[in-house]
């Protein structure tokens, strides 16, 4: 197990401590259980990279101005950098 500390307002402290006496657990595993909640109803959210469009370095000899980028597009598979 991870040894952490971490600020709560006194309220829901106080909240905690209630639920740890009455159903005669630690206050510990009432963190626990309320992470565990957190995780199950919370689940990850998906990855949101964006895929750039690689540009042909050999176009951009002379008319630089007037080139169409989107033209230029690979339409290769581009692995998201993270």
């Amino acid at each position: 197990m991870v040894k952490t500390q971490v600020q709560i307002p006194e309220d829901l402290y106080a909240q905690a401590k209630r639920i740890a006496k009455e159903r005669e657990i630690s206050f510990a595993e009432v963190m626990r259980r309320g992470l565990e909640y957190m995780s199950r109803t919370h689940p990850p959210i998906p990855n949101k990279s964006v895929k750039l469009p690689l540009i042909r370095a050999d176009h951009f000899a002379e008319n630089f101005d007037t080139l169409d980028f989107k033209d230029l597009a690979v339409q290769d598979e581009i692995k998201p950098i993270h």
